[in-house]
């Protein structure tokens, strides 16, 4: 499968267990990193927030910020990512649980799934 038949938004529903001793160590480190990205918002911990992306990374929170009535730029690379998400004038605490993970790798590429409910309340 090419990444490129990936679906943004689709969850991993294959309809058989994935391989579980085939790069087992890589897929607790992806799952580990969306782990890091809640938590260290949760925390506001802006070490453990930036161990979640790579240094160029990409964050588009647009849509859903649209919906919360907040006008936020895409973010591009992992100092401007943290600056804006972990700013210490958002008045906001967040919590984040995250459940069923599923991480399909293909070459140097994977896909990541997962349940992420995400509370932001006004301080």
């Amino acid at each position: 499968m090419s990444s490129a038949s990936w679906t943004i938004g689709a969850y991993n529903t294959r309809n058989f267990a994935l391989d579980a001793h085939a790069d087992l160590a890589d897929r607790l480190e992806i799952i580990d990193a969306l782990y890091r990205f809640g938590l260290g918002q949760d925390l506001r911990n802006k070490e453990l927030f930036a161990s979640a992306f790579a240094e160029d990374a990409i964050l588009d929170f647009r849509p859903a910020a649209i919906k919360c009535g907040l006008d936020i730029p895409l973010m591009s690379g992992r100092d401007s990512i943290v600056e804006i998400i972990l700013n210490p004038d958002t008045r906001i605490d967040t919590t984040h649980v995250i459940t069923n993970c599923r991480v399909e790798q293909h070459g140097d590429e994977a896909r990541l799934s997962a349940i992420v409910e995400a509370q932001h309340l006004p301080k």
